[in-house]
């Protein structure tokens, strides 16, 4: 059985990451090699007692300095779910409406019927013409 690729250093992800077509015979079994990112699109492992997460930090503050923008979220998620309940409560009422027009004009076939325009009245929620001259 060909050994698998444990390890992802930059040469074997060099391999793995070209066509299949053009990869010479390693020996590595690739097919049985889970799904992993694209080079660059990996995350970063972060222990709390390796350090990683200090250096992260300060890596993240040197850069924020370099470009002289500061983002910082101080929303909670419950201001986040507030803010999406607030914004569905604005618009259910119109939602709700266009659901129920569209339900009573659908057929059974997915669209909805549009009445004649000449049995339309004036007032309705028909189709109406006006004269231009």
């Amino acid at each position: 059985m060909p050994p698998r690729l444990n390890t992802k250093s930059t040469k074997m992800r060099d391999v793995f990451c070209r066509p299949r077509d053009s990869r010479e015979d390693t020996g590595i079994d690739f097919d049985d090699e889970p799904y992993t990112a694209p080079p660059g699109e990996e995350g970063l492992n972060i222990s709390h007692e390796g350090g990683e997460y200090e250096a992260f930090e300060g890596l993240s503050e040197q850069v924020a300095s370099l470009s002289n923008y500061r983002y910082v979220d101080s929303r909670t998620r419950n201001d986040h779910i507030e803010l999406q309940t607030e914004q569905w409560s604005s618009q259910i009422d119109q939602l709700v409406k266009a659901y129920l027009d569209y339900r009573l004009r659908d057929h059974g076939d997915g669209m909805p019927c549009i009445p004649d325009v000449d049995v339309a009245i004036d007032g309705s929620d028909g189709l109406s013409l006006t004269d231009i001259d």
